[in-house]
Parts: structure tokens; C-alpha cells; sequence
């Protein structure tokens, strides 16, 4: 029996199989579904009767559970995807429940975004009309790999062996898949809010606000513009008036506790819906603002933090430049264990008083105790003031008893290190987060020189970015004051990246959407030299996931050069 005959078989033995699993779905009542149940299907790929749910992939190889699950191309958001030159087509409810048309921005999306084989190419644009879905033609379609309209799916699209329950609630469910756009659209604007916590200095949010509403000034101009057009708008024809919003941003100022917060975005939630958090900045912790955007499904784009949400952060709803301090602790640890030592390391840890101080200085500890080589030998808080020489002077000798001293300061660490080069501290080695990489000039001329380390994971100033020029001139020519160019540059990236992937949303207005066209939209996005590179998987919620160990340098940018090569603990 040749192939072709053995695939034919299978195709009718399934045809066959799938009719007599239909008729009593056609002659019976269906059963009611379930939402919750029907998203599990779609999301986990597990039935009700919590068994994996089975189908056949290509070649007509079984496969089962989470590993084909709808989510895995049709995304969160049921709009699909582009992946490997393939157009996923969109499932939600008004895609998949109205009859196939042809709309411009489909085909904008599916033939310009990403590149395209020709196959491909000639796929997407292959009219395929169809009428709406109903739930049998749905049950047909997926055991099938055919359509209401006889359109044959991509061979990417497995064949799923669903039971009446399991189609009734999946089909439930796909009812629902953004079926209505999301708060904080209406018919003139987009809303977005930046959270601002009590402890933020105020130059760092003036600064961080400054950039935020000369870019919604800028950009609303050029949105204004492009209203007012009456011809053909290049990237989706007439009809572009009908997506169009302006920005509108909103100051959502905390006060009080941290534990005071949820109730406070809830209620300004309540007040004027954002339809995302930009750019957000407080003292402490993330994690209140990170549960209030993971239980509302509000975007969180790009908070200023150094202390972000790590636990079970992928696929949340905040996306985060970096780890921050945690992500400086596991490249000391790093560097210090790589390569292997044959001898165990004494490590002595210092910390200031506060959240930098103390909250590095916890997770490093816990990171110690997980690793035979390295011991933690004492972990101390040192004092700030008159007392801060006395404390050195008394540790000397468990200083130089030590292999590596690993500081934790709080926002400067200057004088700790000034009271530090006045000694002779033998052989032991310094390491210190980036923040503390501002002394490094002060410590070219000590004898501390060659014996400190910084952690920055950051791109070198050393590297070229062609977008650090764009930005400056940017702010030059709308009068900001710079008081920090790298808090400006997160300002300006943070809105950047935000229009960009609303420019591709069109009429869609649904935050899952959003955030899966910013984990598209990272990879191509205009770099101003904040990480040496940024990127975005599917779920994924951190842009970099690096750094270096760097140390004091004369005659080099910033005064501090590369000791490591990138460092991806």
C-alpha cells in the first residue's frame, strides 16, 4: 500500500469517525457550556474530565495537552500571530462567529509586519469567504482541517478529537474571546495612566512626566494629521479615520502604605479606566501595582523599578525592562563561580539601611545558601555618618579574612568607599551594584583600584546607538531640561514602544492584544542605548536578561570597562 493510498485511508476512516461522532449532536439537544471550562480547553488543552485533550498534527502524529493548546498560536487574545513566515489567522468571537471578509487591516498585518514566504504570501491573500460559525460546523471544522466554506487550514493547525461537552464548552468560551473592546477606549481617545508612588523623589518624576507629555503633545499633532486626510492612507487605506485615537494620559499619585494601593488604583480605575499603565515609578516594591494590573488585565508597560514582581512573571501583565536588583545578585554570583573554585569562597555581605540595602542583600543570601562553594561568612548593616569610619576600622580583619566583600548601598556609595580606600584591605575583592559605578572615577587614583566591581547590566557606554541622537534631538527641540538622560530615554522608549504596537492594533482594541503586539514589536524597536539588546518572546516579561561586571578605567567612557562578556545567569 503506497503513502498516499495509507493518508487517503486516514482521511476517510476520520471523515467517517467524525459523522457518527456528530449525529447525535445534530439529533439531540447539545449540552450547555462552560466558559471556565471551554478556557481551560483553550488555554491548557485539558477536557472536562480534566484528561488532555488529544488531536493529530502534521504528518498525523497524536499529539495532546498544554503542547497544542489554541493558545500556543492563536494567543491569549485569539487575534493569532505571524511565526516562522506563517499568518495565524485571528479566532476571537467577531472574527470567528460573523462570515469571512476581506478587511484591509487583516491584510496589512498578515503581508507587511513580518516577511512572508511566497506560499505564504499567496495564502493570506486568497480570499477563503466563509459564513459565521456555528457550534457543529465548528466541531466539523476542527476534526476536519476544513472550513464552513470548504477552505482548507494551513497543515500547522492540528485535528482535534473533541466530545460533545468539550465543543460546547469550548465553544462557549470562544463566544466570549474578545468580544468587547477594553476599558479606557473611547471614540476620541486612548487612556493611559502613569503610577507615581509617595516616596519618588519629585526630580525623577518631573523628569519622567516632562518627556511622557511633550511625546502625547508630539504625537497627538502627527494622529491630528493624519485624521484630517482624505486620500488613501498607505498602511490601511480609507478607512484609517476609524482606528485613529489621540493619547490621553493620565497622574495616578499613591499615597500612604504600600498596602494602601490596591484600593487606590481601584478606585481610580473605577473613575477614568486606563486602557495600560506606562512608565511607572515608586520607591519600593512593584509587586502591589503588578497584582492590581494581573487581577484587572490591565497592561503594565515598562515600570521604573529596581525591585520588580519576579515571582511567576511570565505571561502576567507587566513587562519590565530588567530583574533589577535581583538580576545584579545572580551576576555576582555568577562571576564569582564561574569557572568553579577549587577552594571554597568567603564572602562577606554588607548592606545600608533601606529597601536597596536590604532587599539585595536578602535575596543574595538566599542565592548563597544554595551554593557549596560560597560562604557567607557574616552579613552586616554598616552606618551612614560620623560612625561610618569607626564601622570599617572595626571590620579589618574580617575584611581581609574574606575572598570577595559584596556591598549593598543605597542610592550613592561614595562615602562608604571613601572610608573603605583608606586602609590597607590585603587582597580582598569589592563587587557593588551599577548604581554604585559613579565612584568609579574617584577610584582610579586609590590603591582599591584594581580590586573593585561593579555589576551593570546595561549597555556600555562605549557602544553606538544611532537612536541616542534621535532622542537628544528630540528633547532639544521641544526644550527639556535633562536632568537624567537615562530616566528621560526609559520616559521616551516606554511611550515609543506603547504607540508602536498601537499603531498595528487598528480597531482591536483589546489589552491581551496589546500586549502580544509589544512582544512583537521589541525586536525591531529603535534601541537609544539602554541594554545592548532588547527582546520579547511570547509570555515573556523581561526586555533584557543580562549584564556585565565592569570596573574602574581611565580613559574610557564613564570610566569603567568590561571585565566579563555578557552575563545571562
Amino acid at each position: 500500500m503506497t503513502s498516499t493510498s495509507i493518508r487517503a485511508a486516514v482521511v476517510i476512516t476520520a471523515v467517517l469517525f467524525l459523522r457518527l461522532a456528530l449525529t447525535p449532536l445534530a439529533a439531540t439537544e447539545p449540552p450547555a457550556g462552560d466558559v471556565e471550562l471551554g478556557k481551560r480547553i483553550y488555554e491548557q488543552g485539558i477536557g472536562h474530565d480534566g484528561q488532555p485533550v488529544k488531536a493529530l498534527g502534521q504528518g498525523d502524529i497524536e499529539v495532546f495537552g498544554s503542547d497544542f493548546a489554541c493558545t500556543r498560536c492563536h494567543r491569549r487574545s485569539g487575534f493569532g500571530a505571524s511565526e516562522g513566515g506563517y499568518y495565524i489567522p485571528s479566532i476571537a468571537a467577531t472574527y470567528l462567529f460573523e462570515p469571512r471578509r476581506i478587511q484591509r487591516s487583516d491584510r496589512y498585518r498578515a503581508l507587511f509586519i513580518d516577511p512572508q514566504s511566497a506560499r505564504q504570501s499567496a495564502y493570506v491573500r486568497s480570499p477563503r469567504i466563509r459564513p459565521a460559525y456555528t457550534m457543529e460546523t465548528l466541531h466539523t471544522a476542527l476534526a476536519t482541517g476544513l472550513d464552513p466554506g470548504d477552505n482548507r487550514f494551513q497543515d500547522l493547525m492540528p485535528r482535534y478529537d473533541l466530545d460533545q461537552q468539550d465543543m460546547a464548552n469550548l465553544y462557549a468560551y470562544l463566544q466570549t474571546l474578545s468580544a468587547e473592546i477594553s476599558p479606557g477606549v473611547d471614540d476620541t481617545h486612548i487612556h493611559y495612566a502613569i503610577v507615581i508612588g509617595p516616596d519618588v523623589p519629585a526630580e525623577r518624576s518631573e523628569a519622567v512626566l516632562a518627556t511622557m507629555d511633550a511625546f502625547v503633545v508630539w504625537m497627538n499633532e502627527r494622529i491630528g494629521g493624519d485624521q484630517r486626510m482624505n486620500q488613501f492612507f498607505p498602511y490601511d487605506g480609507a478607512d484609517v479615520r476609524e482606528w485613529l485615537r489621540k493619547l490621553k494620559l493620565h497622574e495616578w499619585r499613591l499615597s500612604g502604605a504600600p498596602s494602601t494601593w490596591r484600593a487606590q488604583l481601584e478606585a481610580k480605575q473605577a473613575e477614568q479606566p486606563a486602557f495600560a499603565l506606562v512608565n511607572g515609578l515608586v520607591a519600593g516594591s512593584w509587586e502591589p501595582v503588578a497584582q492590581f494590573c494581573n487581577e484587572n488585565a490591565v497592561p503594565c508597560m515598562l515600570p521604573i523599578t529596581d525591585f520588580p514582581a519576579v515571582n511567576d512573571v511570565e505571561g502576567q501583565y507587566t513587562v519590565y525592562y530588567d530583574r533589577g536588583l535581583y538580576l545584579e545578585a545572580e551576576l555576582m554570583l555568577d562571576y564569582l563561580s564561574t569557572p568553579p573554585p577549587s577552594t571554597r569562597h568567603n564572602v562577606l555581605v554588607w548592606h545600608a539601611q533601606g529597601n536597596r540595602g536590604e532587599i539585595p542583600a536578602a535575596y543574595f543570601r538566599e542565592l548563597l545558601r544554595e551554593h557549596d562553594q560560597i560562604k557567607l561568612s557574616k552579613l552586616q548593616q554598616y552606618p551612614g555618618g560620623d560612625d561610618l569610619a569607626a564601622f570599617v576600622s572595626a571590620n579589618l580583619e574580617r575584611i581581609r579574612a574574606a575572598d570577595t566583600l559584596v556591598i549593598w548601598p543605597d542610592a550613592d556609595a561614595s562615602a562608604l568607599l571613601q572610608a573603605l580606600t583608606a586602609h590597607d584591605l590585603g587582597d580582598v575583592r569589592l563587587l557593588l551594584p551599577q548604581a554604585a559605578a559613579g565612584s568609579a572615577q574617584m577610584l582610579l587614583n586609590s590603591a582599591l583600584a584594581d580590586q573593585v566591581y561593579f555589576t551593570y547590566p546595561r549597555a556600555l557606554a562605549s557602544g553606538y546607538y544611532p537612536e541616542t541622537y534621535r532622542i537628544q534631538g528630540w528633547m532639544n527641540s521641544r526644550g527639556l531640561e535633562v536632568t537624567d538622560q537615562r530616566l528621560h530615554f526609559k520616559a521616551h522608549y516606554g511611550m515609543m514602544i506603547v504607540f508602536d504596537a498601537m499603531r498595528h492594533i487598528f480597531n482591536n482594541f483589546h489589552r491581551d492584544y496589546f500586549l502580544e503586539l509589544i512582544e512583537h514589536e521589541v525586536e525591531g524597536s529603535k534601541n537609544p542605548g539602554l541594554y545592548p539588546r532588547l527582546s520579547l518572546g511570547p509570555d515573556q516579561r523581561y526586555l533584557s536578561k543580562g549584564g556585565y561586571i565592569v570596573k574602574p578605567a581611565d580613559q574610557q567612557p564613564d570610566y569603567i570597562a568590561a571585565v566579563t562578556d555578557w552575563i545571562i545567569p
